[in-house]
């Protein structure tokens, strides 16, 4: 792994700017940038390390930092710029129901898409396999790849490659609040799977919602399925 060295950003620097406010403002900017490229990269493992069942305590370890600093710090700047926000409560998703809003944004950059949306999360609740959501659309007759076929139809893949930094649409951001709701309206603490699908099936805009539709999923009709699996199987 290559790392620019100083002195050679030095002289890009002074090489495009003649004065030296001029030089300083733009080491400024490479400054930031570089900073927030160094908090990406760290950020991108320290998520990894949390996956694979790391404690905050090593993470930090690592660091040179507390527990709670390190948690502080990284623990949901990723999620927050996705989401536009705090709106969200992450901390009560279950560990499936993370994996389908990170799944989503896969979903959106294998379509090289530049934006996440309802439709990435409807496919990545159905990638979570074994989930109550997961379960539900499959009684209701949808699997991934129906899904996948109706969605490469309606939004084709980009030509263009999409960034990695996405962001939610306004109805995605919508159906992840709700899914906050569905859970109370079950008498649940936590947002798993089932609550995501639910507070997506509500949503009556979107591509998520089209397709819906278009295979006759109610919400009622997910309702019952979501409350019948919960009811009859352990997950």
């Amino acid at each position: 792994m290559v790392v620019p060295q100083v002195q050679t950003l030095v002289t890009s620097i002074e090489e495009d700017e003649l004065d030296p406010i001029g030089q300083l403002r733009a080491a400024a900017v490479l400054g930031s940038e570089l900073s927030s490229v160094s908090d990406e990269v760290v950020n991108h493992f320290v998520e990894k390390a949390r996956e694979e069942g790391h404690s905050w305590t090593e993470i930090g370890d690592v660091l040179g930092m507390t527990k709670q600093a390190a948690q502080q710090r990284f623990r949901l700047r990723w999620f927050d710029r996705l989401v536009g926000g705090r709106s969200v409560p992450w901390m009560r998703y279950t560990d499936r129901a993370r994996r389908v809003v990170r799944n989503a944004v896969g979903e959106a950059l294998s379509l090289n898409h530049n934006y996440v949306g309802t439709e990435h999360f409807l496919l990545a609740i159905l990638r979570e396999k074994n989930s109550v959501g997961e379960r539900a659309l499959r009684d209701l007759g949808l699997t991934a790849s129906n899904v996948r076929q109706s969605l490469e139809q309606k939004a084709p893949p980009a030509d263009a490659s999409a960034s990695g930094n996405l962001s939610c649409t306004p109805l995605a951001k919508h159906a992840l609040r709700g899914a906050r709701h569905e859970a109370k309206t079950l008498g649940h603490n936590y947002v798993g799977t089932e609550h995501l699908l639910l507070s997506l099936t509500r949503v009556k805009k979107g591509l998520a919602a089209e397709i819906l539709r278009e295979r006759g999923v109610t919400l009622p009709d997910t309702r019952r399925s979501v409350i019948s699996l919960l009811t009859h199987h352990s997950f």
